[in-house]
């Protein structure tokens, strides 16, 4: 990489936006080849495999590839400029030579659009080395690298829940919980960041009331040093060791390309049905691109249905409550005004004495009570309102 700085306007960091991993590993990297004197944007001619090597994505997964800028052509960004919103792709066109002298190239072209954005930035913008981004294998950490880095020299961020969902582009069914939220796109972030970044953080949840509403990122130059393998990477290595058998290299090196849930699946997929060339089996099914996306659905359903249930079983907690504390007013007042239940009693008696002829005393008199209570929370409620 002769030139491998990036640098972004900081209201594009900012910008509302989905992409994969891979497309975004692909922009950063068509980020970097622009030249400080640029003043429009050029066609920018890749190869190929070299492209694929650089972003991990391994020279096999070409169909991958391909998606991937289709899916920067047709996919969309949201900034927000002083008189409105503007929607803006991130490419104009991806052309994939197949023929000719220039096959296995990709001629890319950025969307005009674009151009205040990363071109001629003499203010608001935030630069960063783009081998800090490429070995990062959750697009939740490239984001948050980039919202961070734009606040390293300050040393610390806060950042509400919502607008850290609005950049995120999450759906509201996404992550709702801020348990999972934390779990499923800080914490890994942060693990992230802090082996294979310039950066790393410490955060602080800020609450209204008892939800979280605020995160307060504390930001922290990393030294270069050799770290160790942490817990997340203990427990995978363990996992893998019980099923294949590599060096403790490969597994790192397996860690560190593939997702968590990937690996996990694999292995399971690699003990049922491999029965000899495990590590060969293994290693086939995670560099399967399409494979492990429907059990990753399937525990994205069976997270979903675990939440409703526990949604569920809250509200019939709070309904159980608010009736248990329903039934104590009543109670007490009734013993204040025993004479205004004993009217309500005898009022039901009067009125249903006609319709009911032939009930019991003993039922008549339960009706009459449960009728008193009905009157009784309604002026209750009446006085409290």
């Amino acid at each position: 990489m002769t030139n491998d700085l990036v640098v972004k306007h900081n209201d594009l960091i900012e910008a509302s936006y989905r992409l994969g991993l891979i497309e975004a590993k692909i922009i950063l990297k068509l980020a970097s080849l622009i030249k400080r004197d640029d003043k429009v944007f050029v066609d920018y001619h890749v190869p190929a495999r070299t492209l694929m090597k650089e972003i991990n994505l391994g020279e096999r997964n070409y169909e991958e590839l391909q998606k991937a800028t289709l899916g920067l052509v047709e996919k969309t960004a949201t900034l927000k400029e002083s008189d409105g919103d503007l929607q803006i792709s991130f490419l104009a066109s991806a052309k994939h030579y197949k023929r000719g002298p220039k096959k296995g190239m990709i001629r890319f072209r950025f969307d005009p659009a674009l151009k205040p954005y990363l071109l001629q930035l003499k203010e608001k913008f935030t630069a960063f080395r783009l081998e800090n981004t490429l070995n990062l294998r959750s697009i939740y950490a490239i984001r948050l690298y980039e919202l961070l880095k734009q606040y390293e020299t300050i040393g610390k961020r806060q950042i509400t829940i919502k607008k850290f969902r609005e950049i995120l582009e999450l759906k509201k069914t996404e992550y709702k919980l801020y348990s999972d939220f934390k779990r499923r796109i800080i914490l890994p972030a942060q693990r992230e960041l802090k082996k294979k970044t310039d950066i790393s953080f410490e955060f602080e949840e800020i609450k209204q009331g008892r939800s979280v509403a605020e995160i307060l990122f504390h930001i922290y130059l990393n030294k270069e040093q050799e770290k160790p393998v942490d817990l997340f990477e203990h427990v995978l290595i363990e996992k893998m060791q019980k099923v294949v058998v590599f060096s403790m290299k490969k597994m790192r090196e397996i860690i560190e390309r593939y997702n968590d849930e990937k690996i996990e699946i694999a292995l399971k997929y690699t003990k049922e049905k491999a029965r000899e060339n495990k590590e060969g089996y293994f290693l086939q099914l995670l560099d399967d691109p399409n494979f492990g996306e429907a059990e990753i659905e399937k525990r994205k359903l069976k997270e979903k249905r675990e939440e409703k249930d526990n949604q569920e079983y809250i509200k019939k907690l709070e309904e159980e409550a608010a009736q248990k504390e329903q039934r104590k007013k009543i109670d007490e007042y009734i013993l204040k005004h025993p004479k205004i239940f004993e009217k309500f009693v005898s009022e039901f008696i009067e009125i249903n004495a006609v319709k009911l002829p032939g009930l019991s005393e003993t039922v008549k008199n339960s009706l009459a009570k449960n009728y008193a209570r009905v009157e009784i929370l309604k002026e209750i409620e009446k006085n409290e309102s």
